[in-house]
């Protein structure tokens, strides 16, 4: 890819690129994300290694407001300490991070959590229809009890927290006001 100090906006919503081509448009964006201000990355058949290697080359960009992966199988079991670091770095100034249908886990729940305490930016998160359970949303919620970000909007529909989810959520909301 060329380096654009114009381009704004990527979208590759439904194109199967998968984790080789992902890999490559990553490092490529590399050389001008300082100018993108939103992916959109939605079913492209990527995983959580070519995931992870986006969110390392997008961790120092400051322009960077929305990225969207929705409907990609992004699974691991491993932590996934590349959004933790991604969201907490000082010069990361996204706003609104969409995951739907991706299959995260508690693995990526609790990473996230970790880097909300650190984030001020972050105004809209949607992780509807994943698989985190209440040890995510206990950590969410203390991430937002703890720290001063500005979050907004968090879709947390149709995961698995259960009743014990509910408890602990409204105790952080109590604290949040």
């Amino acid at each position: 890819m060329a380096k654009s100090k114009s381009l704004k906006e990527l979208i590759l919503k439904s194109n199967k690129i998968g984790d080789e081509g992902m890999v490559v448009i990553a490092e490529a964006l590399n050389g001008f994300t300082s100018h993108v201000e939103l992916i959109n990355l939605s079913q492209t058949n990527i995983s959580c290694e070519s995931f992870r290697a986006l969110l390392l080359h997008l961790r120092n960009n400051s322009r960077m407001k929305t990225l969207i992966v929705d409907k990609n199988n992004l699974h691991s079991v491993m932590p996934f300490s590349a959004i933790k670091d991604t969201i907490s770095q000082q010069s990361s100034k996204m706003e609104v991070l969409s995951c739907a249908h991706c299959n995260l886990s508690d693995s990526f729940g609790l990473a996230f959590a970790e880097g909300l305490k650190r984030n001020r930016f972050l105004k809209r998160v949607n992780f509807y229809g994943n698989e985190m359970t209440c040890r995510s949303l206990s950590n969410l919620a203390a991430a937002l009890r703890d720290s001063t970000n500005s979050l907004v909007h968090l879709n947390l529909g149709k995961n698995n927290l259960k009743d014990k989810g509910g408890v602990v959520f409204a105790d952080a909301l109590r604290f949040n006001r």
